[in-house]
Protein backbone atom coordinates (compact mmCIF):
# COMPACT_ATOMS: atom_id res chain seq x y z
CA UNK A 1 0.00 0.00 0.00
CA UNK A 2 1.41 3.38 -0.82
CA UNK A 3 2.30 6.02 1.88
CA UNK A 4 -0.18 8.41 1.06
CA UNK A 5 -3.24 5.81 1.72
CA UNK A 6 -1.87 5.29 5.06
CA UNK A 7 -1.30 8.92 5.87
CA UNK A 8 -4.75 9.62 4.45
CA UNK A 9 -6.13 7.16 7.39
CA UNK A 10 -4.21 7.47 9.94
CA UNK A 11 -4.04 11.55 10.61
CA UNK A 12 -7.77 11.51 10.96
CA UNK A 13 -7.88 8.55 13.33
CA UNK A 14 -5.16 10.32 15.48
CA UNK A 15 -7.84 13.08 15.85
CA UNK A 16 -10.34 11.01 16.20
CA UNK A 17 -8.17 9.41 19.13
CA UNK A 18 -6.91 12.72 20.68
CA UNK A 19 -10.20 13.85 20.77
CA UNK A 20 -11.67 10.85 22.36
CA UNK A 21 -8.93 10.78 24.75
CA UNK A 22 -6.97 14.21 24.78
CA UNK A 23 -4.16 12.38 24.64
CA UNK A 24 -1.54 13.89 22.69
CA UNK A 25 0.67 11.02 23.39
CA UNK A 26 -1.51 8.52 22.10
CA UNK A 27 -2.20 10.34 19.09
CA UNK A 28 1.42 10.45 18.35
CA UNK A 29 1.52 6.50 18.74
CA UNK A 30 -1.51 6.40 16.04
CA UNK A 31 0.52 8.07 13.31
CA UNK A 32 3.39 5.57 14.25
CA UNK A 33 1.26 3.35 14.24
CA UNK A 34 -0.03 3.71 10.94
CA UNK A 35 2.68 5.59 9.17
CA UNK A 36 6.40 4.98 10.47
CA UNK A 37 5.47 1.51 10.83
CA UNK A 38 6.52 1.20 7.52
CA UNK A 39 9.81 1.83 8.11
CA UNK A 40 10.74 -1.75 8.84
CA UNK A 41 10.94 -2.34 5.28
CA UNK A 42 14.19 -0.29 5.00
CA UNK A 43 15.44 -3.59 6.13
CA UNK A 44 14.26 -5.81 2.80
CA UNK A 45 15.38 -2.43 0.75
CA UNK A 46 19.01 -2.76 2.41
CA UNK A 47 19.09 -6.50 2.52
CA UNK A 48 18.48 -6.19 -1.87
CA UNK A 49 20.20 -3.33 -2.43
CA UNK A 50 22.86 -2.28 0.20
CA UNK A 51 23.19 0.08 2.57
CA UNK A 52 21.61 3.48 1.64
CA UNK A 53 19.56 6.31 2.92
CA UNK A 54 18.20 7.50 -0.87
CA UNK A 55 14.63 8.16 0.23
CA UNK A 56 13.24 8.46 -3.06
CA UNK A 57 14.95 4.85 -4.34
CA UNK A 58 13.68 3.05 -1.38
CA UNK A 59 10.14 4.76 -2.15
CA UNK A 60 10.59 3.42 -6.07
CA UNK A 61 12.02 -0.06 -4.93
CA UNK A 62 9.35 -0.53 -2.72
CA UNK A 63 6.56 0.35 -4.92
CA UNK A 64 8.27 -2.23 -7.13
CA UNK A 65 7.31 -5.14 -5.20
CA UNK A 66 10.52 -6.74 -6.08
CA UNK A 67 11.76 -7.05 -2.69
CA UNK A 68 13.61 -10.80 -2.09
CA UNK A 69 12.93 -10.93 1.60
CA UNK A 70 9.78 -10.15 3.77
CA UNK A 71 11.26 -9.06 7.26
CA UNK A 72 8.66 -6.11 7.91
CA UNK A 73 9.40 -6.58 11.61
CA UNK A 74 7.04 -3.54 12.95
CA UNK A 75 4.06 -5.51 10.83
CA UNK A 76 3.59 -8.51 13.14
CA UNK A 77 1.02 -9.64 15.50
CA UNK A 78 3.16 -11.11 17.88
CA UNK A 79 4.58 -7.65 18.21
CA UNK A 80 1.36 -6.14 18.74
CA UNK A 81 0.41 -8.85 21.14
CA UNK A 82 3.30 -7.99 23.54
CA UNK A 83 2.93 -4.34 23.10
CA UNK A 84 -0.48 -4.66 24.79
CA UNK A 85 0.47 -7.07 27.41
CA UNK A 86 2.86 -4.94 28.61
CA UNK A 87 1.52 -1.32 27.72
CA UNK A 88 0.59 -0.59 30.83
CA UNK A 89 3.81 -1.74 32.68
CA UNK A 90 5.86 1.41 30.90
CA UNK A 91 5.99 5.02 31.23
CA UNK A 92 4.96 5.34 27.35
CA UNK A 93 1.74 3.20 27.95
CA UNK A 94 -0.36 5.54 26.05
CA UNK A 95 2.12 5.82 23.24
CA UNK A 96 1.92 2.21 22.61
CA UNK A 97 -2.05 1.88 23.20
CA UNK A 98 -1.56 4.36 19.99
CA UNK A 99 0.76 2.50 18.30
CA UNK A 100 -1.10 -0.76 17.73
CA UNK A 101 -4.21 1.63 17.73
CA UNK A 102 -2.54 2.84 14.69
CA UNK A 103 -0.99 -0.36 13.23
CA UNK A 104 -4.15 -2.43 12.84
CA UNK A 105 -5.51 -0.87 10.36
CA UNK A 106 -2.30 0.25 8.96
CA UNK A 107 -2.03 -3.75 8.44
CA UNK A 108 -5.84 -4.45 7.34
CA UNK A 109 -4.73 -2.03 4.14
CA UNK A 110 -1.75 -3.54 3.67
CA UNK A 111 -3.79 -7.00 3.91
CA UNK A 112 -6.45 -5.44 1.55
CA UNK A 113 -3.88 -4.74 -1.54
CA UNK A 114 -2.55 -8.16 -0.91
CA UNK A 115 -5.60 -10.16 -2.16
CA UNK A 116 -7.23 -7.04 -4.28
CA UNK A 117 -4.36 -5.87 -5.70
CA UNK A 118 -1.40 -8.60 -5.78
CA UNK A 119 -3.26 -11.57 -5.91
CA UNK A 120 -2.36 -12.81 -2.65
CA UNK A 121 -5.38 -15.71 -1.21
CA UNK A 122 -7.48 -14.94 1.24
CA UNK A 123 -5.31 -16.56 3.79
CA UNK A 124 -2.29 -14.23 3.56
CA UNK A 125 -3.47 -12.25 6.77
CA UNK A 126 -0.70 -15.05 8.27
CA UNK A 127 1.89 -13.08 6.31
CA UNK A 128 1.86 -11.06 9.14
CA UNK A 129 2.81 -13.52 11.50
CA UNK A 130 6.50 -13.26 12.19
CA UNK A 131 5.90 -16.91 13.27
CA UNK A 132 5.33 -17.78 9.98
CA UNK A 133 7.98 -15.32 7.93
CA UNK A 134 10.59 -16.66 10.16
CA UNK A 135 9.60 -20.66 9.63
CA UNK A 136 9.78 -19.21 5.62
CA UNK A 137 13.34 -17.81 6.71
CA UNK A 138 12.03 -14.01 5.58
CA UNK A 139 11.85 -15.31 1.69
CA UNK A 140 9.76 -14.19 -0.40
CA UNK A 141 9.63 -16.56 -2.93
CA UNK A 142 8.84 -19.05 -0.09
CA UNK A 143 6.26 -17.40 1.04
CA UNK A 144 4.90 -16.66 -2.48
CA UNK A 145 4.32 -20.42 -3.14
CA UNK A 146 2.42 -20.48 0.09
CA UNK A 147 -0.05 -16.99 -0.22
CA UNK A 148 -0.04 -15.99 -3.59
CA UNK A 149 -2.28 -17.46 -6.12
CA UNK A 150 0.48 -19.60 -8.66
CA UNK A 151 -0.25 -17.52 -12.01
CA UNK A 152 1.77 -14.68 -10.04
CA UNK A 153 4.10 -16.17 -7.80
CA UNK A 154 6.95 -15.15 -10.23
CA UNK A 155 5.56 -11.66 -11.28
CA UNK A 156 5.39 -8.40 -10.04
CA UNK A 157 3.17 -6.03 -11.56
CA UNK A 158 4.47 -3.40 -9.38
CA UNK A 159 1.64 -1.61 -8.44
CA UNK A 160 2.53 -1.60 -4.53
CA UNK A 161 4.34 -2.77 -1.20
CA UNK A 162 3.35 -4.45 1.61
Amino acid sequence: MNLEYHVAASIPLAGGVYALTGSSEMAAGVIAGGILIDTDHFMEFWHDNGFSLDIKNFFVYGNSGKCTRLFIIFHSFELLLLMGLFADWTPFSGFLYGLIIGAIPHILMDYINLVRRLNYRWYSLALYSFIFRLLKRFDRKAIDVVMRLPKNIEVSDGTGSF
